[in-house]
């Protein structure tokens, strides 16, 4: 099991913000290291690919299968794992900034991340069966 498990909003436009699940293997490792923002600029290719390479065309059925492809990402510190994850439900968020209250909406999937130490040998599906349910 994963040692631990964060979830972290990305603002992408005023009004839209990514769920991202950060599965860390090791804490420890992941704290020394200061990884936080390496992780998140490794990843911002990736979002930016996926948001805005618009599918017109692509039944939802086959948006949902594409999203659900897992790949990976090997940097010099860590390795990525990422799988976007369709949800079913609607969700929202309220932010306070400045005594008022602004409603984001939160984009009908979730991006969820195992991050590891580089050069591990294991195969990318066992990381989302093990780890990510």
């Amino acid at each position: 099991m994963p040692i631990a498990r964060k979830a972290v909003h990305l603002q992408i436009t005023s009004k839209m913000a990514l769920r991202v699940i950060l599965h860390i293997m090791d804490q420890d490792w992941y704290e020394e290291e200061q990884l936080y923002s390496h992780v998140i600029q490794a990843l911002y290719g990736t979002i930016v690919r996926f948001l805005v390479n618009d599918k017109h065309g692509l039944s939802l059925a086959k948006r949902r299968k594409e999203l659900e492809n897992t790949k990976s990402l090997d940097q010099a510190r860590f390795r990525l794992v990422y799988r976007f994850l369709w949800q079913e439900t609607h969700r929202a968020m309220i932010l306070r900034q400045n005594k008022k209250y602004n409603a984001i909406t939160v984009y009908p999937f979730e991006l969820a991340v195992v991050v590891d130490k580089p050069n591990t040998q294991k195969n990318l599906e066992s990381y989302f069966v093990t780890y990510a349910k």
